[in-house]
């Protein structure tokens, strides 16, 4: 008798975090099958606070966008895990408009 075990699919399983992620947190959104297009309807009033990135470098980054558009400061507790996947992105950020002050 032979047991064949199955790998679990860990894509599908971070696009279903993901999705429920947007859905709860941010807005309703749609995701496009063709062409990796993502459509995200954004529900306003978004204050600003504080974000801990927790060493994370893809929660500094969006914490850093989603400030751009707050209506209140945004401060984000570990904001230098950018650096692992894009050294200089605050630099980038503020030669693009977005404004940024290190604490």
């Amino acid at each position: 008798e032979v047991l064949a075990l199955q790998r679990p699919n860990y894509v599908e399983d971070e696009l279903v975090v993901r999705d429920k992620t947007l859905e709860l947190y941010l807005a309703p959104f749609s995701d496009h099958e063709q062409g990796g297009v993502m459509t995200i309807r954004g529900r306003g009033g978004f204050t600003g606070g504080t974000v801990d990135a927790f060493g994370d470098h893809r929660i500094a980054m969006a914490a850093a966008i989603a400030g751009s558009v707050a209506d209140g400061p945004v401060t984000i507790l570990g904001a230098q895990a950018s650096d692992k996947s894009y050294p200089g992105f605050f630099e980038k950020f503020a030669a693009l408009g977005g404004r940024a002050e290190e604490e």
